[in-house]
């Protein structure tokens, strides 16, 4: 048994029997040897050999995502939660302005929520009758400064006049009558305070058509009336009568632009003693 030993060996967690022996003895039996082996199964040395994987020794440094992953963590976890609280309070600040705007139109009165949904009126073309009468005219002029100079020298010899521009020239009026005869009265006591050339002239607005709506036709109607009966007793020393002026720019329609150079020339004249005559100006620019 000498020159055969046998050797136990444990490989995971197996035994495994070795016999050492020299090559001359290689014919002995297997019986034998198997005989000898178990009689000194006592007296093999075992070796236990280690088992550890080549992983164990060779251990892997841990790369650049285990280092920044927390970080990463943390900035999507911020977006994250960034984006649920903006998308609250957006839609907190929408259902606070809607019912904000809801009050408010509760408040506002139900005639005035009429008022704005009102349709805008129609409006139609209408041809414009034409005011006629008789004015004084004192000058005529091709250029605009020259007929401002002669109004203001003719008013201060306490002669008002009006500038009228119509076709490329300026007309100085100073006065206006039904008829002719009136007309040339008019002259006669103007031409007493001071050297002033005056001419009797027919005078007329042009017709044409102006786009009106309903109820501004039916205030230039009622203007039309009150201004021929003004005319009529007209006699250039007295004034006209407030109140019927007045009466009548109370019932013209509200927020009407196109009347709203008329309604100026009414409630607040330049002049008393032309105040037709400039009515009567305003009554032709409707046309443009």
């Amino acid at each position: 048994m000498g020159k055969h030993k046998a050797i136990l060996v444990e490989k995971n967690g197996d035994q495994l029997k070795y016999k050492l022996h020299d090559k001359k003895h290689s014919s002995t039996t297997t019986k034998q040897t198997a005989a000898s082996v178990e009689d000194s199964d006592k007296s093999i040395p075992v070796l236990t050999g280690s088992s550890k994987s080549k992983n164990a020794f060779s251990k892997k440094r841990p790369g650049n995502f285990h280092t920044f992953k927390p970080l990463i963590v943390a900035i999507i976890s911020a977006l994250i939660i960034g984006s649920a609280l903006g998308f609250f309070l957006l839609r907190l600040f929408v259902d606070v302005e809607g019912q904000i705007a809801g009050e408010a139109t509760d408040h506002v009165p139900s005639a005035a929520l009429a008022e704005n949904n009102a349709p805008a009126a129609e409006s139609t073309d209408v041809q414009l009758d034409s005011l006629q009468a008789h004015v004084l005219q004192a000058g005529i002029f091709s250029e605009e400064a020259n007929a401002v100079e002669w109004a203001d020298s003719y008013l201060a010899k306490g002669v008002p006049t009006m500038i009228w521009e119509k076709d490329d020239q300026y007309f100085i009026l100073a006065g206006i009558a039904a008829t002719k005869e009136e007309a040339a009265q008019l002259a006669d006591s103007l031409k007493a305070k001071g050297s002033i050339e005056i001419y009797v002239k027919e005078w007329s607005t042009s017709t044409g058509e102006v786009r009106l709506t309903e109820s501004e036709q039916e205030w230039i109607l009622k203007f039309q009336e009150v201004w021929n009966n003004a005319l009529a007793g007209w006699t250039g020393e007295q004034t006209l009568s407030a109140e019927t002026w007045n009466e009548l720019a109370g019932t013209a329609p509200e927020n009407s632009e196109t009347l709203t150079p008329l309604l100026s020339a009414i409630k607040d004249p330049d002049e008393q003693a032309t105040q037709l005559l400039q009515m009567m100006y305003y009554y032709e620019q409707l046309k443009q």
